[in-house]
């Protein structure tokens, strides 16, 4: 079992809600249509996935996968990840 350092990051939120993303056939993986104030993201322990959609590049920040980062976002439409097929990305939504 994992858990989240709370210390570091303010969750103080009056929903929390939670995705499992898995990269597609393409290498893609976008977040679903939920508002949002912030997002904590961890990738699969071991696995490598990058922040922003494919056609960035190699450049991308990798999604860490001993902790979850915590992200200032709208909604979580506007994550995109990308990396290798079946690879999972977990999010904890602050709504």
């Amino acid at each position: 079992m994992e858990f989240i350092d709370t210390r570091a990051v303010n969750i103080a939120s009056s929903h929390l809600s939670s995705q499992t993303l898995t990269i597609d056939a393409t290498g893609k993986a976008q977040g679903a249509n939920v508002e949002c104030r912030k997002v904590l993201v961890k990738a699969e322990s071991g696995k490598t996935v990058l922040i922003g959609g494919p056609d960035v590049g190699t450049n991308s920040p990798p999604v860490p996968d001993d902790y979850y980062l915590p992200l200032t976002v709208s909604n979580t439409k506007y994550l995109n990840f990308h990396g290798t097929e079946n690879d999972k990305v977990y999010l904890i939504v602050l709504e």
